[in-house]
Order: C-alpha cells, then structure tokens, then sequence
C-alpha cells in the first residue's frame, strides 16, 4: 500500500502533535520528580515521530534480528 504525499503529511503533522504532548507531559513529571515517567515520555515522544519522519523521508527500516 502506497499513501499520497498529502496522507504522509497527514501522518507527520498528527505524529508531531501527539510528540510535542508526550515531551509536555515529560516536563510535568520532571517538574514533579518523577524521573522514570519523565524518562518513559521522552521515549514515547521520540517512538511517536520517529517512524513518519522516515516515511516523509523515503527512508525504509528494516528488523534487527539478534
């Protein structure tokens, strides 16, 4: 299946926003202490932008089989 450059910008812009929330949220938990959730947002954050970024791109992942 093969989106249109208008639904992968789709895909980007919603990503970014449910990013920007997610790094919102880290700031909450460090302004709170909360170093394990603080570090679990920011992880989220980069898992939820990461992947369209590289489909915007044309870039193609592929498994890392240990």
């Amino acid at each position: 299946m093969s989106l249109s450059k208008e639904d992968i910008k789709a895909v980007v812009a919603y990503r970014k926003v449910k990013s920007y929330a997610t790094l919102w949220e880290a700031e909450d938990m460090i302004a709170t202490e909360h170093w394990n959730l603080a570090v679990q947002r920011m992880y989220y954050a980069c898992f939820y932008i990461l992947p369209p970024c590289c489909l915007a791109e044309d870039l193609r992942c592929r498994p890392i089989m240990v």
